[in-house]
């Protein structure tokens, strides 16, 4: 359709929501088709992160990110909190497919807001199942 997914998720929502309640008032519609939305955007995020060889490891930069208050860091700081050993290569996999956006000044982020925001929800979800995941990213 030529919009990003969860943009197109949104729209096609607020068409649902319309043709199948078309009794309900434009709030309820408009709230149905945002909760579909989340549905469709968080699918995506999850999609994005499956299409890397160590989708896991997006959680190590979320954690370091979220811990230090900082949406952009630096690559090198980037790479260290991934892994000594593979985080070049694992950030490098990320820009390659999208995961991770990088600028002019060697810097790195989740791209969009929202995205850095269900990366940081991951992170909570962590804290909080003592460890254990409830909720796979990514497959991993």
């Amino acid at each position: 359709m030529g919009f990003p997914q969860h943009i197109h998720g949104y729209l096609q929502g607020a068409v649902q929501a319309v043709e199948e309640h078309g009794d309900l008032s434009a709030d309820a519609a408009l709230r149905a088709a945002l909760a579909f939305g989340d549905q469709q955007r968080t699918r995506y995020y999850q999609e994005r992160l499956r299409s890397m060889e160590r989708p896991s490891r997006m959680l190590a930069l979320a954690k370091h990110m979220v811990e230090s208050g900082k949406r952009i860091v630096f690559w090198d700081e980037a790479a260290a909190a991934i892994s000594a050993t593979e985080g070049q290569d694992v950030l490098a996999d990320a820009v390659a497919k999208g995961v991770l956006t990088t600028d002019e000044y060697h810097r790195v982020s989740f791209g969009i807001p929202s995205f850095h925001d269900h990366m940081a929800a991951e992170v909570a979800a962590l804290g909080t199942e003592g460890g254990e995941r409830k909720r796979s990213v990514g497959g991993a």
